[in-house]
């Protein structure tokens, strides 16, 4: 490794011409004493919010079970007026779950990115589908408290 200003081979990490001692930060950069970056720079790793991976989780499972269940409930009807009804109950739910199904795939978006856009907009979503269906509010209120607290925690 050479010295970012005088373009010398440092010895034990110090350089032999202006005497600047430089440490190694990860496996591709060093800072010298004063603070300045050397050359050579990482890019570092964005960590992933678990508060928004468990959100987008139990957002997907809620999903998957409540159009299992309500596909089941109009297979299983038996005369025509109960399908009739088991019908006309999954069109009132199905904006319902289609707010769940986005609040769902913007949390794993902003999970897989890192992105605090998409995290606010997967929250917003859960706070959409308990506007639309207030019955529901104690089945998915986790996923709302969950997707906020990993927007809030978020870096820039």
């Amino acid at each position: 490794m050479n010295c970012p200003k005088c373009k010398v081979e440092l010895k034990d990490m110090k350089c032999p011409k202006c005497g600047v001692k430089y440490k190694v930060k990860g496996a591709n950069s060093s800072t010298n004493s004063d603070g300045g970056k050397s050359s050579s720079r990482v890019k570092t790793k964005k960590k992933k919010s678990i508060w928004l991976l468990i959100s987008a989780i139990l957002g997907s499972l809620y999903f998957i079970y409540g159009i299992t269940y309500f596909s089941n409930l109009i297979r299983d009807s038996g005369d025509g007026f109960e399908m009739l009804g088991s019908a006309m109950a999954l069109d009132m739910v199905m904006p319902h779950f289609l707010m769940v199904f986005l609040g769902a795939l913007f949390n794993w978006l902003s999970w897989a990115m890192s992105n605090k856009a998409l995290a606010l907009t997967g929250a917003i979503m859960y706070c959409v589908y308990i506007a639309m269906f207030p019955m529901y509010t104690m089945y998915v209120i986790a996923h709302v408290i969950l997707s906020f607290i990993g927007f809030v925690r978020m870096k820039k």
